[in-house]
């Protein structure tokens, strides 16, 4: 029987079949709340489906996705302003993320820090993370103004710029204005997640290093930072998948471009604006293939670099 725990052999089976039983329950109402929504977008990708017709929508195939007319290509695969979407969604997951990673780590080791601000430095380091994304949005906004911002002023004030930049409009600046408030409000995220791991390092191996007579540097490199390298690993794993399914941002600071255009910004205008709930529908199913597809990728790899160093 299932729940029969006189036929285990182990301590670590009995352990491993609790776990299971008590994963049942959760496991269930996860899937029946994400396969439901999955499902009905993947049908609604298959139809025609628009506002007239959204009750009632007829059966059309993969044509959303790709469709051969006369000899011209189209369909969400076939639009060359979803690619610039999804180039927009990998640019802005690789830096921001990157850049949470650095100031994650910095942020916790500077939070280790035994003195008597240490608890006014984390709760400073932790503000961010608390304000709201749309206040955050828009205080940066405020400070970008290229009339009334204080950035520009400082800048023109030290004879950088001759007259106020529009950093929040311009094509060329703008999706570096969204990586660095994303930055900004997220790497407190990260930086608990590796102050956990720091705190999870045992002093003997700490101790071990100052012994050796290893540098800061030295001693982080070759001895912290292999060991916190799983809360890492966790940190990077859901700051990437939440970067990727990036809308409120982008939309709150530049909504009507094309050029910082994310993939949810895509879908979102197609089903909402042009009421084109088939295509965004399609639009929507390949944002949910493309994130589930670099998650696998990169835990299995994430999973395989550590069987390497168990072995």
């Amino acid at each position: 029987p299932f729940f029969n725990f006189n036929n285990m052999k182990s301590v670590g089976q009995i352990r491993k079949r609790t776990a299971l039983i008590f994963l049942i329950p959760v496991t269930i109402v996860l899937l029946s709340s994400a396969l439901y929504p999955l499902i009905s977008t993947l049908y609604l990708s298959l139809t025609d489906a628009e506002l007239e017709n959204f009750l009632n929508p007829n059966y059309v195939g993969f044509i959303n996705y790709i469709e051969n007319y006369e000899g011209m290509w189209y369909g969400v695969l076939a639009d060359s302003l979803f690619w610039n979407s999804v180039r927009n969604t990998l640019v802005f997951s690789i830096f921001s993320v990157s850049l949470e990673v650095v100031l994650g780590i910095s942020f916790a080791l500077i939070m280790l820090i035994e003195n008597k601000l240490k608890w006014f430095v984390r709760a400073a380091v932790l503000i961010p993370w608390a304000i709201p994304t749309i206040v955050s949005a828009r205080m940066f906004e405020w400070m970008l103004q290229d009339q009334f911002g204080i950035f520009n002023y400082m800048l023109i004030g030290m004879g950088i710029l001759e007259q106020g930049k529009a950093w929040t409009t311009d094509p060329q600046t703008s999706m570096i204005v969204i990586i660095i408030i994303d930055a900004w409000k997220t790497s407190p995220f990260v930086a608990i997640l590796v102050y956990a791991g720091l705190k999870a390092l045992p002093n003997e191996v700490l101790e071990a290093g100052k012994v050796d007579g290893t540098n800061g540097i030295t001693q982080f490199y070759y001895i912290i930072f292999p060991l916190i390298l799983p809360a890492i690993a966790v940190a990077i794993v859901f700051r990437g998948l939440d970067a990727l399914r990036v809308f409120d941002l982008i939309y709150l600071i530049n909504a009507g471009s094309k050029d910082i255009m994310s993939m949810t910004v895509y879908a979102r205008r197609e089903m909402f604006e042009y009421s084109h709930f088939g295509f965004g529908a399609a639009a929507s199913t390949m944002l949910t293939l493309i994130i589930g597809v670099i998650a696998v990728i990169f835990i299995q790899r994430t999973r395989l670099h550590k069987l390497d160093e168990m072995e």
